[in-house]
């Protein structure tokens, strides 16, 4: 399910994750900040469990899905019946593979924490192979038509869109390339800020120089520049001053910069584009749903801007003029919404039993 040492490690994708999360109003859209909701179901959850303790007992690696959450790629979800599930399957596992329970269990309480549990509001389906199913399809219809990481064949034939484990592999291979591709991307734009920085304040400043001068000396200049552009002599010297040594490193390191950019930008999108298709499509998903997913996601409440820039990165579209007042209504309107304070919003993941 995973290399103990991973050729590109994935983990700083989740600092920008959460840079782009709690600064909203930038609105990006890089490729490499692509974010996909997975519930996760017993019997994906019990294979991963199993093969964890197996591999740790040699060395400290993780799950191809516990990567990937960590990377901020997936967001993990499951009902609280997973929990049952799990706990009851345990001990029959331990005793017919001859895995020590107690490691079992300590990888189950190390793997739950990053998983977001919710339980699901629907009434179950009629004429499911198997009810344990269930929650699991609902969950993933209640927060927008989510995929289901699953091993078992009856959640597909319940109508659930599913992804296996190879799937998972391939979104293990993207976070892995975009956590270098966008570090090269962000790192190569806070750099151009750097020099462009004073290069603009310096011509600003050159203006405002070139504004207060007499206008002969405005005249001169402006033929003296003619000169250097439109005169042979004034373009060999520019060329003779492009191709001076002392520019030979910096135009070394800008070339290396952009020959690296472009092939981590190819690799990027060859394996985005590996994956992509065995994703649902959610654009045509309720709105109150995807706000759903965002809200369950956060341990905190989240913001109205921010559950909008969430749930339109996530694919929803909007007819709406007035956006934030018609979420904020639908919001209002449901009643596993909670407005913490004017404008934050949380979700009751449990709802008490009457």
């Amino acid at each position: 399910m995973a290399s103990a040492v991973p050729p590109f490690p994935s983990d700083s994708l989740a600092r920008w994750h959460d840079f782009f999360a709690s600064h909203p109003h930038l609105r990006v859209s890089f490729t490499e900040l692509a974010q996909v909701p997975l519930v996760v179901d017993a019997s994906a959850v019990l294979a991963e469990l199993r093969w964890i303790v197996r591999r740790r007992r040699s060395a400290p690696v993780r799950s191809a899905l516990e990567e990937l959450v960590a990377a901020g790629t997936v967001v993990a979800y499951a009902p609280p019946w997973l929990e049952d599930e799990v706990n009851e399957k345990l001990p029959v596992i331990s005793k017919r593979e001859r895995l020590s329970l107690e490691s079992l269990r300590a990888a189950w309480a190390q793997y739950r924490s990053a998983i977001r549990f919710y339980e699901p509001s629907g009434k179950g389906a009629r004429g499911a192979a198997d009810p344990k199913d269930v929650p699991y399809s609902e969950l993933a219809h209640e927060l927008g038509g989510i995929a289901v990481y699953t091993r078992d064949h009856h959640l597909r034939a319940m109508g659930a869109h599913v992804i296996g484990v190879d799937q998972l592999r391939l979104l293990r291979d993207f976070a892995r390339a975009a956590s270098p591709g966008l570090t090269l991307k962000v790192g190569g734009a806070l750099l151009l800020l750097m020099i462009a920085g004073p290069t603009v304040a310096l011509a600003k400043f050159g203006v405002r120089l070139l504004a207060r001068l007499p206008t002969a000396l405005k005249v001169s200049l402006a033929l003296a520049a003619a000169w250097v552009v439109l005169d042979p002599r004034g373009r060999a010297f520019i060329r003779r001053a492009a191709a001076s040594p002392k520019l030979k490193p910096m135009k070394e390191l800008f070339a290396r910069y952009f020959e690296e950019l472009g092939e981590s930008q190819v690799t990027v999108m060859n394996r985005w584009n590996a994956v992509k298709p065995s994703l649902p499509t959610r654009h045509r998903q309720p709105l109150i749903a995807h706000a759903r997913a965002v809200c369950v996601a956060s341990s905190a409440p989240v913001s109205e801007r921010g559950i909008e820039a969430a749930v339109k990165k996530a694919g929803y579209r909007t007819g709406a003029r007035d956006f934030p007042r018609y979420l904020r209504r639908r919001l209002r309107a449901d009643a596993r919404f909670v407005e913490t304070q004017r404008g934050y919003w949380t979700v009751i993941r449990v709802p008490a039993v009457l």
